[in-house]
């Protein structure tokens, strides 16, 4: 059974994922600046589901 403090923890990690990924949906794509923070908070999205999918499995 998995613990009430790890399922938090991956609630937690979750949450920052798609608040990152509306971020990065909000952004607009004209310059290069701007897809270049779009990798990057897709890339931290991607980060922060890995860390809730580590947590479960830990």
């Amino acid at each position: 059974m998995i613990e009430a403090t790890k399922l938090t923890e991956c609630g937690t990690h979750l949450q920052r994922a798609f608040a990152l990924l509306d971020r990065a949906n909000e952004a607009a794509l004209p310059t290069v600046n701007q897809l270049v923070t779009k990798r990057a908070l897709l890339d931290e999205a991607r980060h922060a589901v890995d860390a809730a999918r580590d947590t479960l499995v830990h």
